[in-house]
């Protein structure tokens, strides 16, 4: 089994000029995942969040184009993915202790995240993923 899953979304709208619109209530989320918290996450050109692992499960939906998601698995191979393809959103769902960072490789566009996570963040340990 992975610790991270890759969910596609299929509940949204993309119009022809790029506006996304994603309805929340509506989100493809796993059955045993309880919402506790949910934050918008600002990552500048060439930045990046997380580069640890903790105790809480975590579920990303990236907004934005060029970022991805590195996490390490129970064997230590670090996998990639790609947070967004062109005409595809997807949701994140990673589970407690996976090391994990999420680096935002264009030069010159921010990005934009929806993190929800099952409880507060507590006993965040440092993993050097990138």
């Amino acid at each position: 089994m992975k610790v991270v899953n890759k969910i596609p979304i299929q509940n949204f709208e993309k119009r022809l000029d790029g506006l996304l619109k994603i309805d929340l209530n509506n989100l493809p989320l796993p059955l045993d995942f309880i919402n506790h918290q949910q934050m918008m996450i600002y990552i500048p050109p060439r930045g990046f969040g997380g580069n640890h692992k903790h105790p809480r499960r975590e579920i990303f939906i990236c907004l934005s184009d060029e970022v991805e998601l590195h996490w390490i698995d129970k064997e230590g191979a670090l996998h990639i993915n790609k947070m967004k393809e062109e005409n595809q959103l997807y949701l994140f769902d990673a589970h407690p202790f996976v090391p994990h960072a999420i680096i935002n490789l264009s030069q010159t566009a921010s990005a934009v995240l929806l993190e929800l996570a099952d409880a507060d963040q507590y006993n965040v340990e440092p993993y050097q993923v990138l």
